[in-house]
C-alpha cells in the first residue's frame, strides 16, 4: 500500500496509517473531523502520540459531515509531526487487492503553481509539462486515470493508464474469484458506493484537484464472523482540495470548473464500473453549472 494514496511517506500500523502531507490535506480532514477521537483503534501506534488539536483544527468549521463516510477515518496529526494519521482500509482483509484511479481531466491548476511560488513563466512551463502527461495518460481523454491495481504488477503508470479501462476493471474484479468472491457482487457494491459518493452535492463546493478514489477489495478476517468478500470505496489524497469558503489561490470560477472536472471524471469512471450489473449511470448526478 506504499504506493496507494499518496506520494510515499506512509506508515502502517494495524489498524491505522500514518501519511506525510500539506496543510492543505490537513485543514481539509479537520474541516470534515473537526473533534476526532482521543485515541486510536487498538493494535494501532503513533511513534510519537497523536498532537492535541491544532489552531487549524479549532478555527475551520465543520463544514460536511455528510462526507465522513467517503474518505478515510481521520484520527488526528502525530505529534511534532506533519503526518496525518488515517485508517487503514486494508485492515481487517487477507490478501487485499487494491484499484487507484486518480479522478479528473487535469492534474494541477495555474494558480496553485504561481501560488506555490513560481513565477508566472515557470509556472506556464510546468502547466503545460502537466497537460501532455494528462494528454499522454488519456486522462484529459476520459476525466480519469488509472494509477495503480493490484492484477497487473508490472505496468508502469503510463502503461497501465492507457489500457483499456473496461478490461482492467472486469480483471480487477475477477481476482476475487479464486479466494471464493463472486466478480458480479463485489461491482455491484462498489458500483454502489461510487454513485452514493455522486448523489452527494456537498462536493460541489469543492475543487477537487488530482483526487483519487480507492477501491480496496478482500475478504474479512475477523474470527467472529463468517469471512465474507467486500470492496471498500473511499475518496482519497486531498492535497490539492479547497473549499469555497476557504478558496485562497483559486477563484470562484475557478472552483466551478474543478468541481466540474471531478464529478465528470467520476461519473465516467462510474458508468464503465456499473457496465453489465445493471448499476451504471450514462450521466452521473447533475454537473455544476458555471
Amino acid at each position: 500500500m506504499s504506493e496507494t494514496g499518496g506520494h510515499g511517506g506512509i506508515q502502517i500500523s494495524g489498524p491505522i496509517m500514518m501519511k506525510e502531507t500539506n496543510l492543505i490535506e490537513r485543514e481539509f480532514y479537520q474541516s470534515i473531523f473537526p473533534f476526532p477521537p482521543p485515541t486510536i483503534p487498538r493494535g494501532g501506534t503513533v511513534p510519537q502520540g497523536l498532537a492535541r488539536h491544532s489552531r487549524i483544527a479549532q478555527h475551520t468549521p465543520e463544514i460536511h459531515a455528510t462526507l465522513r463516510n467517503y474518505v478515510p477515518y481521520y484520527y488526528g496529526l502525530e505529534q511534532g509531526t506533519e503526518r496525518i494519521v488515517l485508517e487503514n482500509l486494508a485492515y481487517g482483509l487477507e490478501h487485499p487487492q487494491f484499484f487507484d484511479v486518480k479522478i479528473g481531466a487535469k492534474t494541477c491548476s495555474m494558480g496553485e503553481l504561481v501560488a506555490a511560488g513560481r513565477g508566472a513563466s515557470s509556472a506556464w512551463k510546468k502547466k503545460q509539462k502537466l497537460k501532455m502527461a494528462d494528454y499522454f495518460t488519456l486522462s484529459s481523454k476520459r476525466g480519469f486515470r488509472m494509477v495503480a491495481v493490484s492484477c497487473f504488477p508490472k505496468d508502469g503508470r503510463k502503461e497501465l493508464a492507457r489500457r483499456d479501462p473496461s478490461l482492467v476493471i472486469r480483471k480487477y474484479f475477477e481476482s476475487a474469484i479464486k479466494g471464493g468472491g463472486s466478480p458480479i457482487a463485489l461491482r455491484r457494491e462498489a458500483s454502489d458506493k461510487v454513485n452514493a459518493i455522486l448523489s452527494q452535492v456537498a462536493w460541489d463546493d469543492y475543487a477537487m484537484i488530482a483526487a483519487s478514489i480507492l477501491f480496496v477489495m478482500g475478504k474479512t478476517s475477523v474470527s467472529s464472523m463468517r469471512p465474507q468478500w467486500i470492496c471498500r470505496v473511499k475518496l482519497i489524497d486531498f492535497a490539492h482540495t479547497y473549499h469555497r469558503s476557504r478558496l485562497g489561490r483559486l477563484s470562484d470560477s475557478q472552483l466551478t470548473k474543478y468541481s466540474r472536472n471531478f464529478s465528470q471524471g467520476l461519473a465516467a469512471f462510474g458508468h464503465l464500473l456499473g457496465a453489465g450489473v445493471g448499476t451504471a449511470s450514462p450521466h452521473g448526478r447533475p454537473m455544476p453549472h458555471a
